[in-house]
């Protein structure tokens, strides 16, 4: 997770009073529920019971969320868990959006410059997505499964929450100052699954607070956003091969107010970077094919190889001539060493109002045209030259 990341924090409402009933410390033959694994009457394993809960969510979906608190310093999230693997971690910046979806972390940013998007290489310490979440750093530490933080958990009978029979687990202090004392509380099914929990415990002269609820098992669903294919073409790629390297550039608002848009390099050298990619619209007068513009002239140029490179240019729809549609909208590129405006094979997007398209070489002047119109254009000027 990066510094920009402002994270949800959320209160544990299950943790706040309503005791249920003391149950039997084992299950017996009268229904009461048997004991997680790992939980005895002399003791609680954490690692016992931390392997037990990730198996009970095993092909499961699931949310989890969790909060932390340090030195006053507070962070927190909540984040939805596919059980193929996929996850949307929800965030309190309405800015900011985040998908881990076929082993990467794609992330869209509503910032000054426009949209922008960071396409990271997923790696949790060889873990899957699902793995990691389920297994989050607080519940990690609320269960202390290496015992390396002051205070034990220990069982402490059984509470009822919605429908169904807990075991609840606290934490008996052991030689600290009242003031210092650990506390805190997981709630657990009869199989080892952890639905809430909760530590406070003092390390390194700080005072740490985390907790961990999990909800929605089996029913939390995850969708892929439609801007997550922008984020393919055009994120910044971090933690990739060479040749998945990737330089983006914004398309500047043009002289008319019309186009914006990204030009994005792929199989870029190491040493390459924004420098070596310079875009910007140009400005023209009495342009015989001006009556066919709908997304503004913008102009190309590079000084790095690159394997392909991407070109999305926004247009603006008012220009349409009467009774046009935007999908006879294409997106046409004049290269360095030709005369005349090449059709590319790209595809319009009328929600977002842009053309986009896979080229070899980036370097040109591109442009949007209103096909119909600009062949008409087209053919008058051969007919008059």
């Amino acid at each position: 997770m990066t510094g920009r990341r402002v994270l949800v924090i959320t209160a544990l409402v299950v943790l706040a009073g309503c005791s249920g009933p003391l149950g039997p410390f084992f299950g017996g033959n009268d229904g009461s529920p048997s004991l997680p694994p790992g939980v005895t009457e002399d003791g609680v394993n954490g690692t016992r019971l931390l392997e037990a809960h990730r198996a009970a969510l095993a092909n499961q979906s699931f949310t989890v969320e969790t909060s932390g608190s340090v030195a006053g310093a507070e962070t927190g999230q909540q984040v939805r868990v596919g059980a193929n693997d996929t996850a949307v971690v929800g965030t309190i910046t309405p800015s900011v959006t985040i998908i881990v979806v076929d082993g990467r972390q794609y992330e869209r940013i509503d910032g000054p410059r426009g949209v922008e998007y960071t396409v990271t290489n997923w790696s949790r310490g060889g873990q899957t997505v699902h793995e990691a979440y389920a297994e989050p750093t607080a519940l990690r530490i609320a269960l202390d499964p290496s015992s390396g933080v002051t205070g034990n958990l220990t069982l402490n009978g059984t509470v009822e929450r919605d429908g169904r029979t807990l075991w609840r687990l606290t934490v008996e202090p052991r030689g600290v100052t009242e003031g210092d004392a650990p506390n805190g509380t997981v709630l657990v099914t009869p199989a080892g699954r952890v639905v809430s929990a909760q530590r406070t415990l003092v390390t390194g002269g700080n005072r740490v607070a985390v907790s961990a609820t999990f909800s929605a098992v089996g029913g939390t669903t995850v969708t892929t956003p439609d801007w997550v294919a922008d984020a393919r073409r055009h994120g910044e790629y971090e933690g990739f091969r060479d040749d998945q390297r990737r330089v983006t550039d914004p398309v500047p608002l043009g002289y008319s107010g019309d186009s914006r848009g990204l030009v994005t390099l792929v199989g870029v050298p190491g040493h390459a970077d924004s420098s070596d990619l310079d875009v910007g619209p140009i400005a023209t007068a009495d342009d015989p094919l001006s009556d066919a513009i709908v997304g503004w002239y913008a102009y190309v140029e590079t000084s790095t190889d690159h394997d392909h490179a991407y070109v999305t240019l926004g247009y603006n729809e008012s220009r349409l001539p009467a009774n046009a549609s935007e999908s006879e909208l294409a997106l046409y590129r004049l290269g360095q060493n030709s005369d005349t405006f090449e059709r590319l094979d790209g595809s319009a997007d009328a929600d977002e109002n842009e053309v986009s398209a896979r080229v070899d070489d980036a370097a040109g002047i591109y442009v949007v045209f209103h096909t119909p119109t600009f062949e008409r254009l087209r053919d008058e000027l051969e007919t008059e030259n």
